[in-house]
């Protein structure tokens, strides 16, 4: 038996096919400042390039957390402001990465620290995903950044780390009032109640004491 020949389509999507495109996220993987280096050098636009989920070297290298290779790119044009296909920065990985020496960079660059993705999240949700004390810490010091700032769906920062278990930033937000444990979110949900129902019995017993 025979069946029908399925149709074929062309992804919009499709990873660019200019052999630097491969070379250089490669490069960036290994965290190879000097490959990196060569093939821009041979291919400027490289840096440029968008790949899966529309992210550009400059995010990746921001997720790996390398500083020289960061400011390779942005010494070679890299747009410091560029979307990924969710909105994301390379700030925002940054944050999430939690290394604040490359987030400084970024943000005397002049990185918009008031850009959200496309729930809302800013700087200090992607911090606070990451599990990152200082790079919150750092954000509240140097921007306008609050620890109470809201998403798209009501939740903080707090939520964020209940939802993620990170322990050590829940302890952080709680310390000074820097964050309420009874804020509600857009379901009506408060950092309380999202760690009782994980069953995070540590948390709630933090949250309120």
């Amino acid at each position: 038996m025979s069946y029908p020949k399925q149709p074929t389509f062309e992804s919009t999507d499709a990873i660019p096919t200019n052999p630097a495109y491969s070379g250089l996220f490669y490069a960036i993987d290994q965290c190879d400042v000097n490959m990196c280096a060569d093939i821009i050098s041979k291919d400027p636009g490289a840096v440029k390039m968008k790949g899966w989920n529309d992210m550009t070297p400059l995010h990746s290298i921001c997720l790996k957390g390398r500083m020289e290779i960061v400011k390779l790119f942005l010494d070679h044009g890299a747009d410091i402001d560029a979307r990924s296909a969710f909105d994301e920065t390379p700030l925002h990985y940054a944050c999430r990465r939690g290394d604040v020496r490359i987030m400084h960079m970024l943000l005397e660059a002049r990185a918009d620290w008031t850009a959200v993705d496309k729930l809302g999240r800013g700087c200090m949700h992607f911090a606070a995903m990451g599990g990152s004390v200082i790079s919150m810490h750092y954000l509240a010091q140097q921007t306008r950044l609050t620890h109470n700032m809201v998403d798209s769906n009501g939740d903080s920062p707090l939520h964020i780390s209940c939802q993620q278990r990170h322990t050590t930033v829940v302890d952080y937000l709680l310390r000074k009032s820097r964050s309420n444990p009874q804020q509600s979110n857009h379901k009506g949900a408060t950092p309380v109640h999202l760690a009782a129902r994980m069953g995070n019995t540590d948390l709630v017993w933090r949250m309120l004491r």
